[in-house]
């Protein structure tokens, strides 16, 4: 069985020299464009800030922190690549003694971005490595990826020429292969096609809205294409087609229905950030949203719940309070921004009581005690649970991870809530 085994690889082996030469042709192509894909680094910035995979981050984790600019020795960090595809397995680190680390907090990057692809700047190949980390797992994958990219490449097209007997004899399945491939092409950059212009209508939609003073709209954009693309054109921002809205921040006015409306038509958006407060209608059909992960509500302070209730119950509808939060559990949230004196304890356990998915909740000015906070974490560990208070002193926005709040106050608020409730 073994010499079986050795008959056929060395009868593979010597099939290679007898390549058709279209195929050797393929060969080179291919492997042009995965030297292309795969050796050129990309840029990283440092801090959370920055958009990166799983596995980006983690090399660079362990290059420095994600919090800001790592010293070794006298000699500071100028930029940092990481290598590799469809999995990043090299963080490359190069120094330049002359650079400190306030000039490059105050103005990074410290040179201006080029619009040359990767591929063409030196600065992206990894000639200079002053400090790099390996992660040999994925580089064999890596590696077993474009073997087999290769190998298979290399097999079809050479089985296509000896099978039709020459490289110009074609047969119907192969305009039909052919075709099938260029509509299955055409189909998916049609599809995003689609959605830019979409996008566009949605924006004219709210732009119109905005110029005449009823809401606010904004937008962020990111890249939702192939990553191979991206490296094997060598700049993010060429293949613009494939950018779409995934940050969303509006302002709710009496057009809130249209509004919510015309959101539905954005299939990526995965944050939403709403200023100033919103009706509770409004809060209900954000599970129209299939792809909404993240949401940053208005501010819930007794002052704007108070100036909400007036706004919204002239329009015919009710303010979302405190009170309703529970409602967010119909959502598949994963991190939510909550803000304002007038939530309270029990609104935050109702809510976390209904929202499963919730991963992280980030609480500021909310009214309770320190040892309230605590309870609540203690009785709901598997959500990272994030308070903070804001202080005048020493300077107005200060923030602070201790409750000014006692007990006291925290009656005097429930009792407030209590006696509004019954008016």
């Amino acid at each position: 069985m073994r010499t079986n085994e050795v008959q056929t690889v060395r009868s593979f082996l010597c099939r290679i020299p007898r390549l058709h030469p279209f195929t050797w042709c393929v060969v080179v192509m291919v492997l042009a464009l995965l030297v292309l894909i795969v050796v050129p680094g990309e840029e990283q910035l440092p801090g959370p800030w920055r958009e990166m995979t799983d596995a980006q981050r983690e090399l660079c984790d362990q290059l420095y922190p994600t919090t800001g600019l790592a010293l070794f020795g006298d000699e500071e960090v100028k930029a940092l690549y990481t290598h590799g595809w469809p999995w990043p397995c090299v963080a490359r680190g190069t120094f330049d003694p002359s650079i400190r680390s306030w000039t490059l907090s105050s103005a990074w990057p410290p040179k201006p971005p080029s619009e040359l692809p990767n591929w063409l700047q030196s600065d992206n190949w990894p000639c200079q490595v002053d400090v790099s980390i390996i992660n040999w797992r994925l580089l064999l994958l890596d590696v077993g990826v474009a073997l087999l990219l290769l190998i298979a490449t290399t097999t079809a097209v050479e089985w296509w020429i000896r099978r039709r007997g020459g490289l110009l004899k074609f047969r119907l399945a192969d305009l039909i292969v052919g075709l099938t491939i260029c509509g299955i092409v055409l189909g998916y950059i049609g599809y995003h096609v689609r959605l830019s212009r979409i996008e566009d209508r949605v924006g004219r939609h709210f732009g119109v809205s905005r110029d005449g003073g009823h809401n606010s709209f904004s937008w962020s954009n990111t890249y939702l294409g192939p990553e191979w693309l991206t490296r094997l054109v060598g700049h993010k921002s060429l293949p613009a087609l494939f950018y779409h809205h995934d940050f969303v921040l509006v302002r709710w006015d009496y057009s809130w229905a249209d509004d919510v409306e015309q959101l539905t038509k954005l299939k990526f958006v995965k944050v939403l950030r709403v200023s100033e407060t919103s009706p509770r209608s409004a809060i209900e059909q954000l599970k129209t949203l299939p792809r909404l992960r993240e949401l940053q509500l208005g501010s819930f302070s007794t002052q704007d719940l108070r100036a909400g209730e007036a706004q919204w119950a002239a329009a015919g509808d009710a303010v979302f309070r405190p009170q309703d939060l529970s409602l967010l559990g119909q959502l598949e949230l994963e991190t939510l921004w909550l803000r304002g004196d007038g939530i309270l304890v029990e609104d935050v356990e109702q809510l976390l009581t209904a929202a499963p998915t919730l991963e992280e909740l980030t609480l500021t000015d909310m009214t309770a005690t320190n040892e309230e906070v605590k309870t609540l974490r203690e009785r709901f560990p598997e959500v990272t649970i994030n308070s903070y208070w804001e202080s005048d002193e020493p300077y107005r926005g200060t923030l602070l991870e201790t409750s000014p709040h006692t007990d006291a106050e925290v009656e005097q608020a429930q009792r407030e809530r209590a006696e509004r409730a019954s008016e």
